[in-house]
Formats: structure tokens, C-alpha cells, sequence
């Protein structure tokens, strides 16, 4: 029993094995999709939303990213100039960005950084020049405007950013062939400021068709160039790539730039270009002792460190640049007192010198919002990679084994637990998780998927237990179309609510089996036509199988008309001995109910004999793998069957043995008629005849209490005694058949005295 309950149990343990691998397939195959990826990517702008602002001191009320300085190019610097601003971006000079820059390089920052495109040379090469005699240390009046009748605005913007030495400009990668662009960078210096990487790490990176650099004069003068190039991910930047490559100016050649933001970051701590390297598994290396974490492509996952804007709710420090640039140039106060603002302001941080006024169209989607100013994902950027403050996402190979984990362990918990049990465990789980996951964000930055292992768990769950539907739905169909013919619905029903009381191959139980015949049926057979023989015999199984049922028994079969009946199984019946007593009974009184209604039709009249026995049995499905019968086997059983025919020797209607007896809580009417040696068995089995139930009649009574005294008599060898005891009940109850077998023996006892061996036990000469 042992090991066949193990291969049962490791036969369930592969078939839920092999139901979750489908469960897998199908999530894994859900997670190739671009709706559950979108889903994914919805669920970490949930996770940034609730988590607000995340850097040093966000807690407090107006806190700002501290390191990081915008000079925005806002709605208010694109006023005309009687309004504070500066008018048309488009008839901007470049002075004002020269002005601007040499004021915040007096601040001593420890970068600039220009989210502003250079392309062209200045389109306005005879707008008026802003007087720079107000700039410290810039010369007179008259000494400011012969530069500026000798130097073009581009001029004076590159002296600013050669000057200030720590400025880093923007580098566009476009996507058409270089030899389709408008633009010859052939004479362009742009390439010195590419980075030195072999060949084979190039390979990694996102590759373009070119770039666009800014004016040669620019080029020349910014310390370094980094690209703008924003990735986007389902709409939704979460990726900066660090580092690209697109073709050079020369056939074949392929040049390497760090994002803006990584340009920034090693200006900020004085890496020079060459000391920029990636290595695909760990990420780029600055100095070869800061490393960044990135994808193998060299993509930074964004740490979002909270809403974008410039009011209070804002994450960065924003400065008009309308403000900036009338501090520097139209402001009363003296140069020490312009210094000591723009240091305050600017000293040691990372100045970004960009535009979010709506007319310059630099927005992005972001998770707080669809218009996210463009430079603060640069800033965004900066900050994480000064700081240390990573998103990182799982390994990969974590991620696919707590995938695996999660779907094969809710799919075993489904499969060995009722579904009532397991489908809100199974939910607290997922539950559990996606706390897991929003706790790992908000404390640690890890990004752990909730997606893919959210399907896994849900189709392990949908999976396991449609499956588990399905086979138990065919498992109560079998049960249904096996039994429903054989026990009452009521136990088929309880039999499809708990399969295992049904135990195929063979389990010993404590049961009772009933066994009928009824007398003289060959006669009956022989004087009948066949199809009025079949019609009598239906019309009187039918009742005695309803009986049968009604008192929560099984037909086992039926054997012409003979019916054999089990009680206590498939389903339990706690008192199996009396409800088989009840059926005999029951099957005896219907009886009478059917002779008295054929006698007018004129068909046969019916006796019929009742054999009852208790004990272990083996009951179970039995047979080949392709037919079988649930079925009761053993010596319990064939007593039961020996015990139907002993009726003939007594002329009784139901015999039980001590067995039954023994086990009955109900009130029966019991008749002893002694002891019985069946054949193949050497001890004897005391036999009873049942009577009825509750109290009997007073002359039944009597006829009891006289048979058992003359029962007592034969006994005893007091065979005269026991003769005369009979003879005078015969006289009373002509009819009863055991006192006239009791008679007939005593008196031959009395004739032939037996010798000293003699038992009061009867030997069955027949099965």
C-alpha cells in the first residue's frame, strides 16, 4: 500500500509538474508581449508615483535635489524686453548665453552643461550687441565694442565656453546616412572629443547613422560633447544610453560619445575623456573607481527622484535665465556683490543651461507627466550617477527563478490544496509580493518585476485549478455514470464530493452485505414466456434496488433474481448491520405489496430468502484495466452468500449471523437457531433469524422465549426434553418452520443417541 501510494503521489507531483511548465510556457510567452511589457512599465510609474520625491532631505517642505542648478530659458525670458525678458528666442544673440556663462563661471561651478542644440552658425549677424562693459574684468566701453565689430557672436560664445573650461555642449545622432545630411562636419573638431573604445565593446552600443555636431568654433572649445539622444521606452523614459556610436565624418570610421549627462558627471569629477570605459557586464567605468551600473547596452535606468517644475513641488532648483542674464549684464550691483549671488547659486554644482518654455517644444513623457521638461531628465540623470542613487533592475537570472518559484509553487499549493484553501493563499502571495516589490523600490531603488511573476502566479492559479476542474469534473462523471445505477443519488453525490472514499483496487472495511433469492424461481421461469418473465422480474428488482438504495446501500449486482447489496461503502454508513436489517425487512413487506398486486393478474406468487453477514471485507473496483466492477471479495462475503440458502433448511425468510448481530443498535427481533460449521471453515457461526423490529407481539413473544428453552434442552443432549419442548410448539405455530426442524431432529436424536463426540453444531453441506 506503501508504495503504490507513492507512485500515486509522484504521478500527481509530475502531472502538476508538467500543468505549471504549461503555466510557465503561456507567462513566459504573455511576457513576449507588448501589452504585458506596457503593463510592467505602468506598474514602476505606479510605484514612482507613490513614492513621491527620493534623494537626501526630500522630507523637508521645498527641498531640491542639492548639487544641480537650472538656468531655464522659461516663458518669462521669452518677453519682449519691456516686460523683463528678452524677446523671440529666434532673435536671440549668442551673447546672451556668453554672458550668462561667464557670470556662473565666476561662480567656480564644477560643470555647465547646454541642453542647447549649435548647428548652425548665428543667424543674426547684425542684431545689436549688448554693451559688455558690465561684465567684470571685460575692458572698456570702447574696448568691448571694437571686440565685437571684429568677432561674430559665435566667436564670443566660444571664448565664454573656452574660457570657463568645464563646459560641456550638446551632440545629436541622426538617423539618416551621413552622406544624406545637409550639413559638411568634414572640417568639424568634433571628433577629438569622441571616446577611444575597442572595437568589440563598440558593438554593444546603439549605432546610428551620423552625427550633428555643434559649429566648428564650439567643437573646438568645449572641454567635452556628449550626446542628447533620450531612449524611449514605451513613451516613457526610463533609459538614458551613457554611450552611443554613429559614423564619423571619414568612411568606416565609428565614433563613441558619452550621453550629456555622463559628460557632465565626469567633467564634475575631473575624469578626462580617455579615462571613460565600459564594460558590458559591469557598466561604464569613470577613473576605474566610480563604476555606473548599466544594461549591456550601457543604458542608466532612471531613478526618478521626484515630479518635474519650478514651483515648491519641483525636484530641481530652477533660475530664470532672463534673471540670470540681468544679474550679469543690466543689474546695479557691483561686480563683488553679482560674485557672491552667483556663488551661492552655483558654486560646486552642475549648472544645466536649458529651455522649458512651451514655444522650444524639449518635453518628454515621464511617470509624473506627459509634458516633463527634457533637462531634467539630464539633471535626473546627473544626480543619480553623483550620488550613487541607481535603479537597478533584478538580475535576470533572480528575476526568472523567482518567476519559476512563484508559478511551480502556487501551482503544487493549488494541487494539494483544496481550492477554497489555495486560490486565498495563493492571493495573499501575490499579495505579499507586489509589497515586496513596491517596499524593494521605495527603500532599496530595486526595481522587482511584479508582471511576470503576477502572471506566473495567475495562470498557475487559472491553470492548475481549470485543470484540476476539468479532471475532477470527468473524475464525478466516472463516478456518477459507475454508481448512479447502483447507490441512491444522495451517496453519489457524496461520493462526487469526496472521490476518495472511493478507492479503486481494493481497500478493506468493516461492511455488511446482503444477499436475496427468490424461492422456486426456476418453476416461475418455466411456466412464464420470456418477455412476461422479464417484465415480472423488473417489476420486482426495480423496488428491491430502490429498497436497497433508500437505506444507503450499493447494489453489487444483480445474478437473475438474486440482488447482492453492500452497505458502508463506497460511502461510510455508521450502522452498516442495521441498515441492511432494514432493507431484508423492507424488501419482505414490498414483497407482499407485489403478490398481492399480481394475484389478480394472475402471475406467480413470490417467496423470497435473505442471507445477511458483517465483517472486513475487500471492497473496490475489480477486474482488467478495461472492465471492472466495484465489488466486495472475501470469507465475510461468501458466508453472507451461505447464509441465503440456509433458509430452505428452516423455512425462514432472513437469516443474519452473530457477526450482524452483534453490530445492530436498534431494537431487532432476533430468533437464535443455533450453530453453523460452513463448508472450508472448522469454527462454527451462531445463526439468527430476523423477525421484525421493536417490541414484539405477545404470542411472538411466547413462541421466542419456548424455542430458546428447547434450543437449551437440544443443547444440552436432552433430546427427549428438547423433543416434547418442539412438539408442544408445533402444536401452537404449525407454520414456524425452524420449531419443526427442531422437532424432526430431536426426535431422531432421541432414537439414536449420539456418542460422546456429538456437538450441538450444524454442518452446511452446501454453498
Amino acid at each position: 500500500m506503501v508504495a503504490k501510494g507513492s507512485k500515486k503521489a509522484g504521478r500527481k507531483a509530475l502531472v502538476t509538474l508538467a500543468v505549471a511548465a504549461t503555466a510557465v510556457v503561456l507567462a513566459f510567452l504573455l511576457n513576449l508581449t507588448a501589452f504585458l511589457e506596457d503593463f510592467e512599465l505602468a506598474t514602476m510609474r505606479a510605484r514612482v508615483l507613490a513614492r513621491d520625491k527620493s534623494f537626501e532631505g526630500a522630507e523637508n517642505a521645498g527641498a531640491k535635489v542639492p548639487g544641480i542648478a537650472v538656468i531655464d530659458i522659461d516663458d518669462r525670458s521669452l518677453q519682449p524686453p519691456d516686460r523683463e525678458g528678452l524677446g523671440r528666442y529666434p532673435d536671440w544673440t549668442r551673447e546672451y548665453y556668453a554672458q550668462v556663462l561667464d557670470l556662473v563661471t565666476k561662480a567656480g561651478p564644477a560643470a555647465v552643461v547646454f541642453d542647447i542644440h549649435f548647428f548652425e552658425p548665428a543667424g543674426n549677424p547684425d542684431y545689436p550687441r549688448v554693451n559688455r562693459a558690465f561684465l567684470e574684468g571685460a575692458g572698456s566701453v570702447e574696448e568691448v565694442e571694437a571686440y565685437a565689430a571684429s568677432h561674430s557672436e559665435d566667436d564670443i560664445l566660444a571664448g565664454s565656453v573656452a574660457r570657463a573650461g568645464n563646459v560641456v555642449l550638446g551632440i545629436s545622432a541622426v538617423d539618416f546616412s551621413a552622406e544624406e545630411q545637409a550639413r559638411d562636419v568634414s572640417g568639424n573638431p568634433f571628433a577629438a572629443r569622441a571616446l577611444n573604445l575597442p572595437p568589440e565593446i563598440k558593438r554593444n552600443l546603439y549605432y546610428f547613422a551620423g552625427w550633428s555636431p555643434p559649429i566648428p568654433e564650439l567643437s573646438g572649445a568645449a572641454r567635452m560633447l556628449g550626446h542628447t539622444k533620450l531612449h524611449p521606452y514605451d513613451e516613457i523614459i526610463w533609459r538614458v544610453p551613457l554611450l552611443i556610436s554613429a559614423e564619423g565624418a571619414r568612411a568606416g570610421e565609428v565614433l563613441v560619445f558619452p550621453s550629456l549627462s555622463l559628460a557632465a558627471v565626469a567633467q564634475a569629477l575631473g575624469v578626462p575623456l580617455d579615462e571613460i570605459a565600459f564594460d558590458p557586464d559591469v557598466g561604464v567605468l569613470l577613473g576605474g573607481s566610480k563604476v555606473i551600473p548599466t544594461t549591456p547596452q550601457a543604458e542608466l535606468l532612471l531613478n526618478y527622484l521626484g515630479p518635474p517644475g519650478q514651483g515648491p513641488e519641483g525636484t530641481f532648483n530652477y533660475y530664470s535665465f532672463t534673471d540670470i542674464e540681468y544679474l550679469a549684464v543690466r543689474s546695479d550691483m557691483s561686480p563683488e556683490q553679482k560674485a557672491v549671488q552667483a556663488y551661492d547659486n552655483f558654486h560646486g554644482k552642475v549648472v544645466i543651461i536649458g529651455g522649458t518654455a512651451e514655444g522650444l517644444f524639449d518635453f518628454i513623457s515621464s511617470p509624473f507627466s506627459n509634458t516633463h521638461p527634457g533637462l531634467e531628465i539630464h539633471a535626473t540623470a546627473i544626480a543619480n550617477m553623483l550620488d550613487g542613487d541607481y535603479l537597478e533592475r533584478l538580475d535576470p537570472g533572480l528575476a526568472l527563478a523567482i518567476f519559476l518559484g512563484l508559478t511551480l509553487g502556487v501551482a503544487f499549493l493549488v494541487a494539494y490544496l483544496r481550492w477554497w484553501v489555495a486560490i486565498p493563499l495563493s492571493l495573499v502571495l501575490l499579495g505579499g509580493y507586489i509589497f515586496l516589490a513596491v517596499w524593494s523600490f521605495s527603500a532599496h531603488n530595486l526595481w522587482l518585476e511584479i508582471v511576470r511573476p503576477g502572471s506566473g502566479i495567475i495562470l498557475a492559479l487559472v491553470t492548475v485549478v481549470g485543470f484540476n476542474y476539468v479532471t475532477e469534473q470527468r473524475a464525478k462523471r466516472k463516478i456518477k455514470d459507475t454508481f448512479q445505477h447502483y447507490v441512491s443519488p444522495a451517496v453519489v453525490e457524496q461520493m462526487i464530493d469526496n472521490p476518495d472514499l472511493l478507492k479503486l483496487g481494493g481497500v478493506k472495511l468493516d461492511l455488511t452485505v446482503i444477499f436475496t433469492d427468490v424461492k422456486g424461481f426456476t418453476r416461475i421461469s418455466e411456466q412464464m414466456e420470456p418477455t412476461d418473465l422479464v417484465h415480472l422480474m423488473n417489476d420486482y428488482l426495480t423496488p428491491m434496488a430502490d429498497i436497497v438504495l433508500s437505506n444507503r446501500g450499493t447494489v453489487d449486482k444483480f445474478i437473475g433474481d438474486a440482488v447482492m447489496g453492500i452497505f458502508g461503502a463506497p460511502v461510510p454508513v455508521e450502522h452498516h448491520a442495521d441498515a441492511a436489517c432494514h432493507t431484508a425487512l423492507e424488501m419482505q413487506a414490498k414483497l407482499g405489496e407485489l403478490n398481492a398486486k399480481w394475484k389478480p393478474l394472475n402471475l406467480p406468487h413470490m417467496s423470497m430468502r435473505v442471507g445477511i453477514n458483517s465483517g472486513p471485507m475487500v471492497v473496490g473496483n475489480m477486474g482488467s484495466h478495461t472492465r471492472f466492477d466495484y465489488t466486495v471479495m472475501g470469507d465475510n462475503v461468501n458466508l453472507g452468500a451461505r447464509l441465503e440458502p440456509l433458509n430452505k433448511v428452516f423455512n425462514t425468510q432472513v437469516i443474519c449471523s452473530e457477526f450482524t448481530r452483534e453490530r445492530l443498535v436498534d431494537r431487532f427481533t432476533l430468533r437464535s437457531l443455533g450453530s453453523f460449521r460452513v463448508m472450508g471453515k472448522t469454527e462454527p457461526v451462531a445463526c439468527y433469524e430476523l423477525l421484525g423490529i421493536g417490541t414484539p407481539k405477545p404470542e411472538i413473544e411466547s413462541l421466542l422465549a419456548e424455542f430458546q428453552r428447547g434450543l437449551e434442552l437440544w443443547s444440552g443432549r436432552e433430546f427427549k426434553a428438547a423433543f416434547e419442548q418442539f412438539e408442544r410448539l408445533v402444536a401452537r405455530f404449525p407454520q414456524d418452520g425452524p420449531t419443526s426442524y427442531y422437532a424432526g431432529l430431536c426426535r431422531e436424536l432421541a432414537a439414536f443417541e449420539p456418542g460422546d463426540d456429538w456437538q450441538p453444531v450444524h454442518t452446511m453441506l452446501f454453498k
